[in-house]
């Protein structure tokens, strides 16, 4: 807003409510996707409560077990609010986890991925060579009849 302060009149109080919904389901897919070991920021450009700390907080609250808290270093927190009349930038929200194991409800984990798509390839592999082989004999067969009809013609 402090670059853009006619946004604020653009914005419906359903914006408002919708918006942390919306973080929640980009949180919840984005944490899909990281791996044991791995770290997941959410960042937001906004000041809101409810979609800066109330987010972070259900995220702690639903995915604790499976991620940690990852504190900013020099800051004991692994959460942080840049303020345009503190900071002089513009309005900033950043909260950080690391994954500390796979949940199979968190979502699928890398290697699970990596595991059926091989799988899936060596099955693709497994048909294309059944298919070549298949090919091959339906070639050879039509080869041998045209020597047998060259043969007979040639008699």
């Amino acid at each position: 807003l402090r670059r853009n302060p006619s946004l604020r009149w653009s914005l419906q109080a359903e914006d408002v409510e919708l918006l942390p919904r919306l973080q929640m389901d980009i949180l919840r897919n984005a944490s899909r996707h990281v791996r044991p070991g791995g770290g997941l920021v959410y960042a937001t450009c906004a000041i809101n409560r409810m979609e800066n700390e109330d987010i972070a907080d259900w995220f702690r609250e639903n995915f604790n077990g499976t991620f940690q808290t990852w504190p900013f270093e020099n800051f004991g927190s692994n959460r942080r609010a840049l303020l345009p009349h503190i900071h002089g930038t513009d309005g900033f929200y950043i909260s950080r986890w690391r994954r500390i194991k796979f949940d199979p409800e968190g979502g699928q984990a890398p290697m699970a991925t990596v595991k059926r798509l091989q799988t899936a390839r060596s099955v693709t592999l497994q048909r294309a060579e059944e298919r070549q082989a298949e090919l091959t004999k339906e070639v050879m067969s039509k080869i041998n009849e045209d020597i047998e009809q060259l043969q007979g013609e040639l008699n």
